[in-house]
């Protein structure tokens, strides 16, 4: 860790993009999911309103909770398109242009969100809930690609980390920075030049592919089956379900009902703060540690919430086991799968196929919280705390997935990984035979990879 802090301080342009760059790009996945929480009451009073004046309607409740629940879940759709267009926007037109125009959907997101009182319009609102979700579903893309491309091998995977863990301010400034100012102008780059140009090699005279084509590329198909079985686990292992029970389990617990607000806070605080640690110590860990660290912890963790939530009825001191048990969850799922899955497909996939990887893994990313959004409250209204049972199975199968077929990405290129998954997969494709022929023969290297072009 300490080595690590070392050399991003060594960097200090780079440090400042880290925290420039955040806010155009997974703050605003995470803030707008989050910010009609408080104002939910002003808005389906703002729609009585306008259908009084206008229509001269007052709305049942249960038209009024299918218009507020259009108003949330609009912004998945928004966010859908803008994954959708992400990837290409990004290698059309540059990611640094990409992610400074993208702010101009934010700005006028905001315009509408301001005059929509004037106006009396809650339409207004649910445009700028489109807007926004075409906003951050485009700089979740990029920013995914952006930031951990214009750092050092060395401090990648903290990177990808940060990617989903800071939020600050001053996007204009951080994108005008180039890639040797980055990295500060004491630290040799030539080993990481070096990488880029042997990737370049190999990529050299072939298209960007599209999503189909890398559907088609059988020689990628466990690097795609890695992005899309994370992207998934990461909606289905239960965390959701563990913010939902907090307030009851926090409530059981003796906390006054007025300060249930601050006890959210520190559920916020808690994952906030395990990320960073994270971001930290990942460069020394490995992705693959973290993300078995995160799906095995979360299903134990997982089976003995389940099984004091049953508990909480019989002895009243399982409630404060509860507790300690919700934060514990944040703390694996915010350790590893919250910082390591979306970033990870920027370390699969070469130039040619990392925007169609990213495509990918933003759709299933707003797919999978439109799908949950809509149907969640239906699984815990039938199921309650035992809907952990399926949670914990998700955890559970994919920490076995990560174990046996995801290798480590720390320090490696692409192509390194790409030589790794094909031994860890050889004895599938080819027979126990080919397996032991093949630990005799020599680990391919960057420059083997020219000629075989089938791998692209």
């Amino acid at each position: 860790m300490v080595c690590a802090i070392r050399q991003l301080l060594q960097s200090p342009l780079l440090t400042a993009a880290i925290f420039i760059t955040g806010i155009g790009g997974t703050f605003q996945l995470g803030f707008q999911i989050s910010v009609l929480n408080s104002p939910s009451t002003f808005i389906k009073e703002l729609v009585n309103v306008t259908c009084t004046e206008r229509y001269g309607l007052h709305l049942p409740p249960w038209q009024l909770s299918i218009i507020w629940s259009f108003v949330v879940s609009i912004f998945c759709i928004g966010g859908l398109m803008g994954a959708l267009m992400g990837g290409r926007l990004a290698d059309k037109y540059g990611r640094k242009r990409c992610l400074l125009w993208n702010n101009l959907l934010g700005m006028a997101g905001a315009v509408l969100m301001v005059l929509s009182k004037t106006a009396v319009s809650f339409e207004m609102i649910m445009a700028a809930r489109f807007i926004y979700g075409v906003n951050a579903g485009i700089g979740l893309t990029v920013h995914c690609m952006y930031l951990p491309e214009c750092s050092p091998k060395k401090l990648r995977s903290m990177m990808g980390f940060f990617v989903t863990t800071f939020t600050p301010f001053g996007i204009f400034i951080g994108q005008l920075l180039a890639m040797m100012r980055l990295w500060g102008p004491k630290v040799d780059h030539s080993a990481e030049l070096d990488d880029m140009r042997a990737e370049a090699a190999v990529s050299s005279g072939l298209q960007r592919k599209g999503v189909m084509e890398l559907f088609r590329q059988r020689s990628l198909r466990w690097q795609l089956a890695t992005i899309i079985w994370l992207q998934t686990a990461q909606q289905l292992c239960g965390i959701n379900a563990v913010y939902l029970y907090a307030f009851d389990v926090f409530r059981k617990a003796g906390i006054p009902p007025h300060q249930l607000r601050y006890a959210a806070l520190g559920t916020g605080l808690c994952e906030f703060s395990t990320n960073v640690i994270s971001a930290m110590v990942i460069e020394r860990t490995g992705k693959k540690v973290l993300l078995l660290w995160g799906y095995f912890g979360m299903a134990t963790t997982l089976t003995l919430l389940t099984v004091t939530l049953y508990l909480q009825t019989i002895l009243w001191w399982m409630s404060y086991c509860s507790l300690i048990l919700v934060f514990i969850a944040i703390v694996f799922f915010s350790s590893g799968p919250a910082g390591v899955t979306v970033p990870l497909a920027g370390e699969l996939f070469n130039q040619s196929f990392k925007a169609a990887a990213f495509t990918i893994n933003t759709t299933i990313n707003w797919t999978g919280l439109f799908l949950l959004g809509m149907l969640f409250p239906l699984i815990v209204e039938h199921l309650d705390y035992l809907s952990f049972i399926i949670f914990l199975s998700v955890c559970l199968c994919t920490g076995l997935f990560v174990h046996f077929n995801v290798p480590e990405t720390r320090n490696r290129t692409v192509l390194e990984i790409a030589a790794e998954y094909d031994r860890m997969h050889s004895r599938c494709r080819r027979g126990p035979a080919a397996s032991e022929e093949q630990k005799h023969t020599p680990s391919p290297t960057p420059m083997d990879y020219p000629v075989q072009t089938t791998w692209l």
